[in-house]
């Protein structure tokens, strides 16, 4: 009589595989125990259109991945004829795109899923060394102003920004309006904060709205505290992130 020690034996591992697939799929990406359980998932696209001249083409894309509250749960791109490599380095993620020929319009798409996942927590990247920004003569007066008159005010590196902020949206100073000539107000705050050597990048950042569409990344600067980064929205002096911020 043929043993069924075998068959058993196949079906024990079956279930044991599938049992642990459902933990790692539970653990890793919130997916619920019971039919009658939802999560909130969000799709995100970007689409990077360019005209090549007939030489090599390098695209390279700031990449989101995994963040405070949410869980990268899927990423995938459509680049016909494109090699595609996902880069990891000291500043964060980046897609990258390559291809030896190409000629006049090209479009690349790139599509990430997100599980809103309160328990997703990351370690902050440590802040690298800083760049003094250029500034010409007048530019550089206006700057060190800024800066004396932000510091008077406030106490520590998140309060100094917040002061920039201010005296950036001031319409009635000079020094701002000589500034926001050449520089956009991110790009503003980050070379003061820079210039007064306060550890700070610029971020890409969308809203998570529901059906929304054709939406541009705005720039927005993080400061770091000492143990992690706090953003600001140059634009309207708005600090941290709220729950629909995705970088």
């Amino acid at each position: 009589m043929t043993s069924r020690v075998p068959f058993y034996i196949f079906i024990a591992l079956l279930i044991v595989a599938g049992a642990t697939l459902m933990i790692q799929r539970h653990d890793s990406y919130g997916v619920p125990w019971t039919p009658g359980e939802s999560r909130e998932l969000w799709d995100v696209e970007a689409r990077v259109e360019l005209v090549a001249n007939g030489e090599p083409v390098t695209v390279s894309l700031a990449a989101p991945s995994t963040q405070n509250g949410y869980t990268l749960v899927d990423e995938s791109t459509s680049s016909p004829g494109y090699g595609v490599a996902f880069v990891t380095s000291d500043i964060g993620r980046r897609a990258e795109w390559t291809i030896r020929h190409a000629e006049g319009p090209q479009t690349i798409y790139y599509k990430a899923q997100f599980l809103v996942d309160p328990q997703a927590k990351v370690k902050p990247l440590q802040p690298e060394e800083i760049e003094p920004p250029t500034f010409d003569g007048p530019q550089e007066a206006a700057a060190q102003a800024i800066i004396a008159e932000a510091t008077e005010r406030s106490a520590n590196d998140q309060t100094f920004a917040r002061e920039l902020i201010r005296k950036l949206n001031d319409e009635n100073s000079q020094n701002a309006a000589l500034l926001l000539n050449q520089f956009t107000k991110p790009e503003a705050l980050a070379a003061l904060l820079s210039y007064a050597e306060v550890p700070n990048k610029t971020v890409g950042v969308i809203q998570l709205e529901d059906g929304r569409r054709r939406q541009t990344i705005q720039p927005m600067v993080e400061v770091w505290n000492g143990e992690d980064w706090t953003l600001f929205n140059a634009e309207t002096g708005a600090q941290g992130q709220d729950e629909n911020t995705l970088i």
